[in-house]
Parts: C-alpha cells; structure tokens; sequence
C-alpha cells in the first residue's frame, strides 16, 4: 500500500513539474508519447529499484503505469503537435486528440 501513496506523490509531482513548462510544451510531449512513455518508466524504476527492495520496483512500476495511462488519455482526449514533414519543412502540426 505505501508503494501507491509514493507513486502518487511522484506522480503528482512529475506532473506539475511538466505543467510549469507551459501546454505547448505538454501538447508536443503527448505527441511523443511513447518516447516519453518509455523513458520515464525505465528511469523511475531504476531509481527506485537502487534501492534494493521490492516495494521500490513496485513502486518505479506504479509509476510507470500511471503516466503511461495519463498520456494514453491525455493524447485521446486532446490536441497534441506531432513533428511532421510538411511542404518539404519539418514542424510541429496541431493534431486534435481521437476522442472529441
């Protein structure tokens, strides 16, 4: 139980950390959001697994599984920018999320 409590707190602090760098900063991490996916999980459960207990993987993981479904929902639900080629150019286009 006390490893949810600690992925909540992580979590909920990862979270305002990324929403102090503004929503197009969080429009194009959506974007790339396995990149982000990947990254995030495999270093918080490194950093947590240092510890050398089980309660800490489980808790890396917990982690992982909560941003993991936070961006599933969140690239659904609204507007991300994905880098794409456009007109020859490569920039950042506005893609409305599947589920509107």
């Amino acid at each position: 139980m006390s490893f949810m409590i600690a992925g909540f707190m992580v979590v909920g602090a990862i979270a305002f950390l990324v929403a102090k760098f503004g929503s197009n900063f969080i429009r194009k991490m959506l974007g790339m959001d396995i990149v982000v996916d990947v990254v995030v999980t495999v270093l918080l459960c490194w950093m947590f697994a240092i510890t050398g207990t089980i309660s800490g993987m489980l808790t890396g993981i917990f982690c992982g599984l909560i941003i993991s479904a936070l961006l599933f929902f969140g690239k659904k639900l609204f507007t991300h920018q994905k880098f794409m080629k456009v007109g020859g150019k490569y920039r950042w286009v506005n893609v409305p999320g599947e589920w509107r």
